[in-house]
C-alpha cells in the first residue's frame, strides 16, 4: 500500500487460487498500520487449473464474498479500495468476463497483476523486511515466492534484482497435475522427483556462489519445518543455503 496517500483507510482485496483476502490499513505517524484482516476459502486455482475457466457458480461466490467484504469497509468509511489478482485470473479463458460481472454487481474494478509487476512487488517488500533484519546476508540472494499457481524466483546482488524467472507451476497447480497419478502410478514418489527434476532444471539463474535462499509463500510452513528453519512472526522463511534442500 503506498505509504504517499492519505485521507483515511485504504483496502486490498486479493483474489487468489485459494483464498479472497482483504487488509484494511491506515497510515499513522508516517507507519503503515493495519485496522482489519478477512479471509475467505475458495477453490477458484483447482477450477482454473483443470477446467481453463471460473464458472458461474464460483462467480456469484466471489460476488457474494466482496460485498461482505465492502459491507465491513463501510464501518471504516474507507473510499480507497484496489482489488488485485495474478495466476489465477491470469490463466482464466473468461478474465474479461468475470472483470466485467464484477464492475457490474460489485462496483469494483478487478486488477489482474502481470507476473513482472507481480514479482516486484513481492521482492521489493521481502528485501524491505529483510534490510531490517541486520543479521541477514542479502548479497548473493536467491529469492524464491512459492505460490498455487506459480513459482518466482529472482537473484538479488545486494543492489538490485540482476535476473528472475518464472516457473508455470504451484503447489496446487502440482496437486492437480499429479493427483491422478498418485492413484495410477506404484512408483510415485520417484515419478514426482523425476517431473520436478525437469521443470527446475530449466531455471535459467546464473552459476555464482549463492550466499542465501529466501522462500516465501503462504504453504511453507511444511518446508521450514523440513529445513529446520527458525520460526519468525513474520509469514517469511529465511533458509541458510547450508539448510536449504532446493527451491
Amino acid at each position: 500500500m503506498n505509504k504517499k496517500l492519505s485521507g483515511g483507510p485504504a483496502a486490498v482485496i486479493e483474489i487468489g487460487s485459494s483464498a479472497v483476502r482483504m487488509r484494511v490499513s491506515q497510515l499513522k505517524h508516517g507507519e503503515i498500520e493495519m485496522l482489519d484482516s478477512l479471509e475467505y476459502p475458495v477453490f477458484f486455482g483447482h477450477e482454473v487449473f483443470t477446467t481453463g475457466r471460473i464458472s458461474f457458480e464460483s462467480l456469484r461466490q466471489l460476488s457474494s464474498i466482496l460485498t461482505k467484504f465492502t459491507t465491513a469497509l463501510e464501518g471504516y468509511n474507507c473510499k480507497n479500495v484496489r482489488v488485485v489478482s495474478s495466476t489465477v485470473m491470469r490463466e482464466a479463458e473468461n478474465r474479461s468476463f468475470v472483470i466485467d460481472q464484477l464492475k457490474i454487481h460489485n462496483n469494483l474494478h478487478l486488477e489482474i497483476l502481470e507476473y513482472s509487476e507481480e514479482k516486484a512487488l513481492i521482492c521489493s517488500e521481502i528485501i524491505r523486511l529483510l534490510k531490517e533484519e541486520s543479521k541477514i546476508e542479502m548479497k548473493d540472494a536467491l529469492i524464491a515466492y512459492v505460490g498455487t499457481g506459480s513459482i518466482g524466483v529472482a537473484l538479488y546482488d545486494g543492489k538490485a534484482i540482476c535476473t528472475s524467472q518464472n516457473i508455470p507451476i504451484g503447489s496446487l497447480k502440482l496437486h492437480d497435475a499429479l493427483g491422478a497419478l498418485s492413484r495410477e502410478c506404484d512408483d510415485f514418489y520417484p515419478a514426482v522427483e523425476e517431473y520436478l527434476d525437469i521443470i527446475l532444471n530449466r531455471v535459467d539463474i546464473p552459476k555464482k556462489d549463492i550466499r542465501s535462499i529466501i522462500l516465501t509463500g503462504s504453504d511453507l510452513e511444511l518446508v521450514a519445518s523440513v529445513c529446520g528453519a527458525e520460526k519468525k512472526r513474520r509469514p517469511l522463511h529465511h533458509l541458510r543455503k547450508e539448510n536449504a534442500h532446493g527451491v
